[in-house]
């Protein structure tokens, strides 16, 4: 998955350079997500995992492109962002599809997250700089 993710922004990021555009990544990170796994058991943690998944998923836009890079965290490739705006919007969006209740099975789970956006160009050239200088601006939404 993350192999894939990696070919997938390495030719965005080609795509990018040549029209002088952007892109952006998102990075979504589950807090304490070792705790619901101790409270719940690991199988519960993974079918959450799976369920959060799903929502994600169906919040993007098709072209966006969602990988879990392990344990309990996401990224997202947002591709062509013509408007800053519409990664606030993103933003929002993903806010919204995790704030609900998430059952599984009689446990009613809710889920805190903090998210870090870095844009190309403005904040990196490549994946890894991308990667590091991800800015904390909507750091721990707290998804209840």
């Amino acid at each position: 998955n993350r192999t894939l993710f990696e070919d997938l922004l390495t030719k965005e990021l080609a795509k990018a350079r040549r029209s002088k555009g952007r892109l952006a990544l998102m990075f979504i990170d589950l807090d304490r997500f070792k705790v619901i796994n101790d409270t719940f058991g690991h199988s519960i943690g993974d079918e959450l995992l799976k369920v959060i998944a799903q929502r994600l998923r169906n919040t993007l836009r098709e072209s966006d492109i969602l990988c879990r890079l392990g344990g309990d965290e996401f990224i997202v490739l947002i591709p062509e962002v013509t408007d800053m705006n519409n990664i606030a919007i993103i933003a929002g969006k993903i806010n919204k599809t995790l704030s609900a209740v998430f059952m599984l099975g009689i446990n009613e789970i809710y889920v805190t997250a903090s998210v870090g956006i870095s844009v190309f160009p403005d904040n990196g050239l490549d994946m890894e700089t991308l990667i590091r200088n991800r800015f904390r601006k909507w750091s721990k939404f707290y998804w209840v």
